[in-house]
């Protein structure tokens, strides 16, 4: 099950203005007496307190940073940015002339005018009734082109926690609080009433719906934050979706607060912020809570309130902290290197617009960062919104603000910023700006709005849909096919014009299939991929849609499998379910994995009666059964008829006992015509995966394997002493190639050949059964505590502090002569002085009772042990208590004038021990 975050302490005001939440620049917990700005010093760089960690990154909340004020003047603040190397910064607007504070989002329209949102209410929206701080909507012109917004027109005002924005026609779509809104520019004069497109919760007013982004294929998407819920109308007051997912909303022709809804990912991401998509359609979304990158794809998987079997795997890994906006940079502006990577803005760890470079893998994609486009020293600089303007260039927001967090400070704290706010334009220096486009005239010809898709340009692409979603649909189908057959059989990107033909017939309503079919033969995978998606939106239209989605999942691209596999789960029929769990006899891998289990999760029922009845689900596909069956409960497994899937599932299932994995086994070899040895074999040879839960229990069985068996594979064992793929196999071969042997010559040679076979052969050394050959090794294990070992040709093996604790560790396991014994001891209290090795040699120490102790050396060893439970990790409370209670029986055996001090410094030591709880 994926496991649930347990913190939800901070409650951010920003999360549902999502681009804001965010640790605060300075982090003072009370208010500087004056808000006279401070002075600093005139450097290109701010001059931060020693106690910010980086300029470049916040800092900790209990700095007493001085706030830094500076950049409160536009061209200082322009001083402080870094650009690219070849690229440039310039403003477009600020709120020196234009009443932009606090902008969170930002859009242009088709006439080239900027709409922009201003929250000058926040931090305490909820106060503040002065018609200075009422949030609007601005719209910002360029009349004389020279890159700077020359006019403004307040269009709408006094609006309740507005978050993000989207133009469409004369107008754009924003989202309220527990709503999705239209505002139209029809009248030239005057503030406008939104009008309202679908309601949405109002029950959390700390989050929104918001994120709006226009896909490649017409249709509106955003996001919903955690804890919104959902009701379809007015009648049905239960909720029908609880947060984090992904919305589609195709508008009318007629209306553009009519259209159609779809939740398209009922996977419930915590806090998702950020959306964006590649021209091919795959999307990327932002995880606030996981601080990272998602796959849109596989998350299209599944049922809303099925809870996700496993969490999707990450595109990054190591975490993108509080990022406000993703974006795929395609722009004719920009050079070809950085063409088609996602630009994401960063408003907390480095106060920049980070670059990411997108490149295959397997079914999804790796994220490589590179030189970010900007980076700036301002510590107020926080870009909160990312587009491309008409001309090509990257446009920022910047809500500008000394403080972001709403729970790390005070509403009353007069550093929070109300006023300030700025649009700043990264270009390509020396490049070309792309040309101006008209897009509303009556004269322009639809083969002119059509050639425009061959356009590297987002904004362009997006605005001649919309201009052909509203001419004729007729006229419009026609120049399509005419126009795709103008077009060059040789233009690597024709496959791409066939896609972007064919969503928009599927705008107009008249989705054109044998298109749809060409895509499904197409030479690239990635078109393919968005083929076999299309083929699941129109699954009840088009008759052939299960015929070629089925004959996919044994395409040669991963890609399109996975598609594939998502599009299949949404049919009923059993045998559409088996082609889908039919791409596991290719390769997979975890986006692979995750997508079919959430495709085939909601129709657990009928398959799972096919497998209890033996119908043939899953015949010849024993890897996909058995993942599908995995976590099932161990009693519903063992109903199901038997095959060989289910074999697989009992035998790497955790909570089968050890008993039931063995007749498993054995009915594989029934299945093989070999041994369940044979079997246990392969299967353990197969295991690449250090951590997999099941490899211990199953190298457990191998040990409790018969052993009259086990003495037939003496070849077997030494190969896989040296060639087995993870270690704990490694260990287990060497201590059974030792009792198929009779005596451990052989292996030991084997072993003292490096570093690496000599730890594996540590490792094992417990499950060596014979205590004679255990204990022949006494001396040999002594010298690799002590780091004295050399090889018997007498050349020095590397021993590092794993093999000295792994030989502590095994030394626990000889039980020789009395001698044996004392020197053991001996030894143990030789190197229960070095700290690397305090761990491994108290835990061995307890395994010896005190009465063994020498008379002579309790004094001094009961001092050792107790410096080194003082050194003990607190969080093994199980060897602390033992190594107390330890120390507590020696004390009668000390001296009588020294029981009483060492008593007290039991007492101290038993501090570290946490009081368990009553149950």
């Amino acid at each position: 099950m994926m496991p649930m975050p347990k913190r939800y302490f901070i409650l951010s005001l920003l999360v549902f203005i999502p681009f804001f939440l965010n640790w605060g620049c300075d982090t003072k917990s009370t208010p500087p007496k004056t808000t006279k700005p401070v002075v600093q010093p005139k450097v290109n760089k701010p001059q931060l307190d020693p106690k910010h960690r980086d300029a470049r990154m916040e800092p900790l909340p209990d700095s007493t940073q001085v706030v830094f004020r500076d950049t409160i003047n536009v061209e200082k603040a322009k001083s402080y940015f870094e650009p690219k190397k070849g690229y440039e910064v310039s403003l477009f607007a600020s709120e020196k002339d234009f009443p932009i504070s606090n902008p969170v989002s930002i859009d242009w329209d088709s006439e080239g005018r900027l709409w922009v949102i201003s929250r000058p209410d926040l931090p305490n929206h909820d106060q503040l009734e002065t018609e200075k701080y009422f949030n609007r909507i601005v719209l910002l012109e360029d009349q004389d082109q020279d890159g700077k917004a020359d006019k403004h027109r307040v269009i709408a005002q006094k609006l309740e926690n507005p978050s993000s924005i989207a133009t469409f026609r004369d107008g754009a779509y924003l989202t309220l609080q527990g709503q999705l809104v239209y505002l139209s520019v029809e009248v030239v004069e005057g503030e406008i009433k939104p009008k309202v497109v679908r309601n949405f919760s109002t029950e959390d007013s700390e989050r929104n719906i918001h994120s709006l982004t226009w896909g490649p294929d017409g249709a509106l998407y955003f996001l919903e934050q955690n804890y919104l819920h959902f009701s379809e109308n007015e009648e049905q007051p239960e909720p029908k979706v609880q947060g984090g997912h992904v919305w589609k909303f195709v508008p009318s022709k007629e209306d553009p607060i009519q259209g159609e809804f779809e939740l398209i990912s009922p996977y419930g991401l915590l806090d998702p912020q950020g959306l964006a998509f590649l021209m091919t359609g795959e999307g990327f979304i932002g995880a606030e809570d996981e601080a990272d990158i998602h796959l849109l794809t596989p998350l299209m998987a599944g049922e809303l309130g099925l809870q996700p079997h496993s969490f999707p795997k990450p595109l990054l890994g190591e975490g993108l902290f509080k990022l406000g906006s993703l974006l795929v940079l395609n722009s004719s502006h920009f050079p070809d290197a950085v063409q088609g990577s996602l630009v994401a803005s960063s408003l907390v760890d480095k106060r920049a617009i980070l670059n990411y470079e997108i490149k295959e893998e397997g079914s999804g994609f790796k994220l490589t960062e590179k030189d970010p486009l900007l980076l700036s020293h301002d510590p107020n600089f926080r870009p909160s919104d990312l587009k491309f303007s008409p001309e090509g260039y990257l446009t920022v927001s910047d809500y500008w603000s000394p403080l972001i967090l709403k729970d790390a400070y005070k509403a009353d704290d007069t550093r929070w910023d109300r006023e300030y706010g700025r649009i700043w334009l990264v270009k390509k220096s020396k490049y070309q700006r792309v040309p101006k486009y008209s897009f509303t005239s009556e004269e322009l010809k639809t083969w002119t709005l059509v050639d425009r898709l061959k356009r590297k340009e987002i904004w362009i692409r997006k605005q001649s849909v919309d201009a052909l979603a509203q001419r004729e649909p007729e006229e419009v189908l026609t120049t399509l096919k005419a126009w795709l057959k103008d077009q060059d059989e040789e233009d690597p990107q024709l496959e791409q014009y066939r896609l972007d033909a064919f969503r928009i017939t599927e705008r107009l309503k008249k989705p054109d299939y044998e298109l749809l079919k060409k895509l499904h033969a197409s030479k690239k995978p990635q078109i393919r991929a968005m083929a076999q998606l299309a083929l699941g939106q129109h699954r009840e239209q088009y008759e052939e849609a299960l015929e070629l989605l089925s004959s996919s999942t044994e395409d040669s691209h991963i890609k399109v499998r996975l598609a594939a596999a998502l599009s299949l789960g949404k049919f009923d029929d059993i045998d559409a379910l088996n082609h889908a769990l039919s791409v596991f006899i290719e390769e997979t891998d975890p986006w692979l994995e995750y997508t079919v289990y959430e495709a085939l999760a909601p129709s657990r029922d009928v398959w799972l009666k096919a497998l209890k009845d033996g119908e043939g689900f899953g015949i010849g596909n024993p890897k996909g059964v058995q993942f599908l069956i995995g976590d099932l409960e161990p009693e519903e497994l063992l109903r199901l008829a038997v095959s060989e899937g289910v074999y697989r599932a009992v035998i790497f299932h955790g909570g089968v006992s050890i008993e039931m994995k063995k007749e498993a086994l054995n009915g594989l070899a029934f299945l093989y015509s070999t041994s369940g040895l044979e079997q246990l074999l392969e299967i353990l040879k197969g295991i690449e995966d250090e951590k997999s839960p099941v490899l211990e229990t199953l190298a457990r069985l191998l040990s409790n394997w018969e052993e009259e068996e086990l003495t037939h594979k003496l070849d077997y064992w030494e190969d896989l002493s040296k060639n087995g793929k993870t270690s704990k196999l490694r260990s287990v071969a060497f201590a059974h190639w030792i009792l198929v042997d009779g005596n451990s010559i052989r292996a030991w040679k084997s072993a003292i050949e490096s570093s690496a076979q000599l730890k594996d052969f540590l490792a094992g050394f417990a499950e060596i059964r014979e205590e004679k050959v255990r204990s022949s090794h006494f001396s040999d294990l002594v010298k690799i505590a002590k780091n004295e070992f050399k090889s018997e040709d007498g050349a020095e093996l590397k021993i590092t502090v794993e093999h000295q604790k792994l030989a502590v560790s095994t030394l626990e396991w000889v039980f020789g002569p009395e001698d044996q014994a004392e020197q053991k001891l001996d030894v143990f209290f030789t190197l229960i002085k070095n700290d690397d090795l305090v761990e491994p040699t108290l835990r061995a120490l307890l395994t010896i009772p005190e009465f063994e102790w020498p008379e002579e050396k309790i004094p001094e060893w009961a001092q050792l042990v107790a410096e080194a439970v003082a050194k003990y990790p607190v969080e093994d409370q199980d060897t602390l208590t033992e190594s107390i209670e330890f120390l507590e029986s020696v004390l009668d055996l000390l001296p009588d004038d020294q029981q009483e001090a060492f008593g007290k410094k039991i007492e101290e030591l038993k501090k570290k021990i946490t009081p368990k709880e009553d149950p």
